[in-house]
Formats: C-alpha cells, structure tokens, sequence
C-alpha cells in the first residue's frame, strides 16, 4: 500500500510541478499576473503533500481560487461589486486559514465558522459566476470548472478520507493528503487551460484593436495616423540618406454616382474599386492611405526624379479609364491628383500635412483645374 501511495504522490507532484512551471514561465513572458497567483496555487498542492496543516491548506486553495476569479472578472462595471464581495470572502478564508495553522482548537463553534465560511464562499461563486458567465465564454467554462473541483475538495474531504482508508489501508493522514493534492491538482489543469486561453483571446483582440489604429478595415490601407508616422520616418531617411520621396493624394471625385452605377445596394464597392486600382498602379514598397471617404494618399518612397510622380499619375488616370465597367450604362471614374515632394530638413511633418490637404482642398474645388497637379513646394500657386 505504501507503494502505491509514493506512486499517487509522485504523479500528483510532476503534474502540480509542471503546471507551477509552465504558470511562471508564460506569466514573465505575456505579463500576465493571474497565472503568477495559479503557481502560487499549484506550489500550494505541492506544499501540501510534505506539510500536515490540512485543513489550512483547503481554506489558502478556496483564497486563490477567488483570487484568480477577481483579476479574471476585472474591477470595474457590473463585476465591481461582485469582486469586492470576493476580495472580503479572500480576507476571511486568509484569517480561518492562519487560525487552522497556528491557533486552532477545535470545537463546535469552529466547526461552525468553517461551514459558514464555505457557504460564504459558495454564495459569492455563484454571484460572479452569474455575473460573469455570458460575458467571459468559452474560456469561462473552465474556470467554473476549477471551482467545482476545488470546492468539492473542501466539501467532501471528511467522506472521502474515510473512504480511501477503507480501500487503501493509507492513513488518515495520507488519505487527507492525497485527496488534497488531488483536488487542487485538477483545479490547477482547468485554471491554466482556461487563463491561457483567455490570455490568448484578450491579446488576439488587443492587436485587432491596435490594428484598426493602423489599418483601415474597409480597405486595408493605412489609416492616417499610421501614415503621418510613415511620411515621418520616409522624411527622416530622405534627409539622412540624400534621395527625394513625394505624397499624391488620389481621389474619384464622382465617387457617389460611380458607386451608384456600379453597385445600388453597396456603395462601399466603389472605395474598394478606386483603392484598387491605387494599388494596383503603385509600387510595391509604397504605402498607401485611406485619408477619407474616398481619398487616398500615396508614399512614393525614394524616387529617382519628380518625373516618376507624373509617371504614376498617368497611370492611375490611365487605369481609371481602362477600368471595365460592370454594364454599359455604369459612371466612368473622374480622377483627381495632387503631388508634393517632401520637404527636406526638420520640417514638423504633421503641419506639412495639413498644409498638403488644404491644397488638396483647394485643387478639388478648382474646377478648371487639371486632373494632375504637381507642387514642387505647398506654396506653388499653380
């Protein structure tokens, strides 16, 4: 029997080990400070198959429970109140908990607190796990998981270890050992797998966040923002490295009758065609923007002569006329152009910017102007 007791607690020992591990490596890497608290969780299970302060230990593992449900439900909206009721539940199970270690006498009241206790525990759960669950699924559902287990463990401890006895022939001593690592042993699996994939979820949405900053969701083109850091650094390496870099400002201005005739129930269509064609007609390395509606802007990074931007500005217009129409009655695109080298030296890039679209303003309000304008410097008037 003593074999198959050093058996069980060696498995359970790799596995708790394992997951200590693998919770501290991934919360130094991601910053992720809920699994630090799980290996706490899991050096708990493993502290508890050489210490005998049993019941000490069920009390710390329903603390680091409601813990890990506290930074999971955040601190803020409708899950504000629910872990604060948490965080006071926490504070009393830390209290039983250094009581059971050092101070414990046990009768009838004690017996009593610690069943109060455990229905506190049990009532706050289920509060936040209502609160909480249509929210925070599918990786919620392991995380109730976990607290099943754990629960269980603090629950049935007393039948369990007078079963295991019975089978085992252990001591009660290591029957209440093995049912204890065991309990927190499983609800460290579930709570791993359940932050690891809400770790993944949340920073998958991060970066979709952070790219709608950076990249317009119609288009795929870059958004202003990311383009006025692109001109920056264009103009940066322009200076330094002595070559020229220019903007066009693209545009179709009979974007809403072409839009119409070409697709009645979609008129982003047309966008998406007129960026296209940009696309299509522009270098690979130049960066392309999505200024507004349906004006975009066109990095043309290290050119050889000005001559290059009339070259590209013939072909966008050239390409706006070979465009096939999807039907004979539908609007031809009306191209208009603006091209500006960039400035050299330190010049504010954002207040160049500005400077360019109102130009850009200007040359579409002109309507005698030509369909492609190059300024050698934003103060040309013609």
């Amino acid at each position: 029997m003593s074999a198959d007791y050093s058996w069980i607690s060696g498995m359970l020992l790799g596995v708790l080990s394992v997951i200590f591990l693998l919770s501290l490596l991934i919360s130094a890497t991601y910053r992720e400070p809920s699994l630090a608290v799980l290996a706490g969780a899991a050096l708990l299970g493993i502290l508890s198959l050489q210490l005998s302060k049993a019941l000490a230990f069920h009390e710390l593992g329903l603390v680091f429970s409601h813990v890990i449900l506290i930074m999971a439900a955040g601190r803020r909206g409708a899950l504000r109140r629910p872990s604060l009721v948490l965080a006071a539940v926490s504070a009393w199970g830390v209290l039983l908990a250094f009581y059971d270690a050092f101070l414990a006498m046990p009768g009838l009241w004690y017996d009593l607190i610690i069943q109060i206790y455990g229905l506190c525990w049990l009532m706050a759960s289920v509060w936040s796990i209502n609160r909480m669950w249509r929210r925070s699924l599918p990786w919620f559902v392991w995380m109730v998981a976990g607290l099943v287990f754990m629960f269980a463990g603090f629950v049935l401890f007393p039948w369990v270890q007078s079963v295991l006895v019975s089978l085992t022939g252990w001591t009660k001593p290591q029957a209440h050992t093995i049912w204890m690592s065991l309990h927190i042993c499983l609800y460290c699996f579930a709570t791993y797998i359940s932050l690891v994939w809400r770790s993944r979820l949340l920073s998958e949405s991060t970066l979709r966040a952070g790219s709608y900053e950076m990249v317009d969701p119609l288009t795929g083109c870059m958004t202003p923002k990311a383009f006025a850091l692109a001109v920056q650094q264009s103009a940066e390496r322009s200076t330094l490295l002595a070559y020229e870099a220019a903007v066009l400002m693209v545009s179709n201005t009979n974007h809403g009758a072409f839009s119409k005739s070409v697709s009645p129930n979609n008129p982003e269509l047309g966008v998406l065609m007129t960026s296209e064609l940009v696309r299509r007609t522009a270098r690979s390395q130049d960066a392309i923007c999505r200024m507004s509606h349906s004006t975009f802007a066109v990095l043309i990074d290290g050119m050889n002569s000005p001559e290059y931007l009339k070259e590209v500005s013939s072909k966008i217009v050239a390409a706006s006329l070979r465009l096939q129409r999807p039907h004979a009655g539908a609007e031809s695109m009306k191209m208009r152009i603006l091209g500006a080298r960039l400035p050299a030296g330190s010049q504010d890039i954002t207040a160049w910017l500005t400077q360019l679209q109102t130009k850009w303003v200007e040359h579409l309000q002109d309507a005698n102007a030509k369909p492609f304008l190059l300024l050698k410097t934003l103060f040309d008037s013609k």
